[in-house]
């Protein structure tokens, strides 16, 4: 196992696969520290390899209004 800056990739190797677990991408705040990360990953991938994201996002949630409601069935639904 090494530790590194994510956006200096640098194993020496390539991989049939690659993995970005734990909504790592969401740390890179800037478009720059994507494209490194990018680069990083092109660079480690074997020919034909795979690149596999896993980034939650959560959605923001929308403000109740009472215009938001809806009655259906005689039950008021409120989107989320």
């Amino acid at each position: 196992m090494k530790q590194m800056d994510i956006r200096e990739l640098t194993l020496g190797q390539r991989f049939a696969l690659v993995l970005c677990p734990y909504s790592l991408v969401t740390y890179c705040l800037e478009d720059d520290d994507l494209r490194r990360l990018f680069a990083g990953v092109r660079t480690h991938l074997a020919p034909g390899g795979r690149f596999v994201v896993d980034a939650f996002v959560p959605a923001r949630r929308r403000r109740r209004t009472r215009s938001s409601a809806s009655t259906t069935g005689g039950r008021t639904v409120t989107p989320y």
